[in-house]
């Protein structure tokens, strides 16, 4: 690969994520709520951030430590629902 699109794709994978949570600033309030507690995206066990705090807010769970409005959970929900939906592609064997 010549340097120059190596150069764009780094800035790409810099920037991306930052520019997906600003889109949706209730989602990510309750993304740093839940790293705020010590959950974190490294994947330690039983520490997930998405799967062990962030999901489950968003289904209504209470996670100790963890303290977040609900008019938020609320919001991102609904930021959420209005995502268009990706369909998985089913195997054919």
């Amino acid at each position: 690969m010549n340097i120059k699109f190596m150069n764009i794709l780094a800035v790409f994978i810099a920037v991306m994520p930052g520019a997906v949570l600003a889109a949706n600033p209730a989602c990510e309030e309750i993304q740093r709520s839940c790293g705020e507690a010590g959950f974190t995206r490294d994947l330690p066990l039983g520490k997930d951030l998405i799967t062990r705090c962030y999901q489950p807010i968003l289904q209504g769970q209470n996670i100790p430590n963890v303290k977040v409005d609900p008019d938020l959970v609320k919001k991102c929900n609904e930021q959420q629902d209005q995502k268009p939906k990706e369909r998985k592609k089913r195997r054919r064997f």
